[in-house]
């Protein structure tokens, strides 16, 4: 039977190691990985594969001083566990909080909706304008170059209503996972239903794959939306920082 909390957080992190090993820069040491892209602030993430203990919270502060980008710490805790109160301890302070999310994808059916329309970025300028619209709507900067690497491994969507961009969302999948992450809408086009109509749209592409799951990490403002999509909560996803 299948993990889906352990699924999605492999679909998650294969995403950030493949960033990462495109510039050489993913590093799996014993139960920590971390991946980094200079000139960029994506994915740039230090994660453990079990329980944080004070020795490795040690190796991640070093790792995290000897980088030259802002790199983070993540931690995946069950609903029951918060390791926060320890991970402040020992010279942390949380950041973000995201619930880890999926949905039952066998014998769901999602109508399509006509207002928008996906197109795959396939080159540098639907890279460039990918990036643009992704830096407006989630205020931190994603490299053209590191989406040119990373598109024939994956797949970032730019969703159009007529001619216009006006939103982001990259399908990853791994195995029957299917792996949504980076769906924004621009702010000046949000309240149209354009995130309801992406997420259609790229649930229908899952499906059509052959994808027995979809799972994604949801922000505040859009659970309202995936939970009436059917998704439910699975997991935390918490980002760290050092304390100065």
């Amino acid at each position: 039977m299948m993990n889906i909390t352990e699924s999605n957080i492999k679909n998650l992190t294969h995403l950030w190691a493949i960033a990462g090993k495109s510039y050489d820069n993913y590093i799996k040491n014993h139960n920590i990985s971390y991946s980094l892209v200079i000139n960029s602030q994506w994915p740039n993430r230090v994660w453990l594969n079990n329980t944080p203990n004070k020795e490795q919270l040690l190796l991640v502060k070093k790792i995290i001083n000897n980088s030259n980008t802002n790199l983070k710490l993540v931690l995946f805790e069950s609903l029951e566990n918060n390791y926060s109160n320890y991970i402040e301890q020992n010279g942390f302070f949380k950041t973000s909080s995201l619930p880890g999310m999926s949905l039952h994808l066998k014998n769901n059916t999602f109508p399509s909706s006509s207002i928008i329309k996906l197109k795959r970025v396939n080159n540098i300028k639907s890279a460039k304008v990918w990036c643009n619209i992704f830096k407006t709507c989630f205020k931190y900067e994603i490299n053209e170059l590191l989406i040119c690497r990373l598109m024939k491994q994956t797949n970032f969507y730019i969703a159009f209503s007529n001619v216009d961009p006006i939103g982001t969302v990259i399908l990853h999948q791994t195995n029957k996972i299917a792996g949504i992450h980076s769906m924004g809408v621009l702010p000046s086009k949000r309240g149209y239903g354009y995130a309801k109509a992406i997420m259609l749209n790229i649930l229908n592409k899952a499906t059509v794959r052959g994808c027995e799951y979809a799972t994604l990490q949801a922000s505040n403002m859009a659970q309202h939306l995936y939970r009436k999509l059917g998704f439910k909560i699975d997991f935390k996803m918490n980002h760290y920082e050092i304390k100065q």
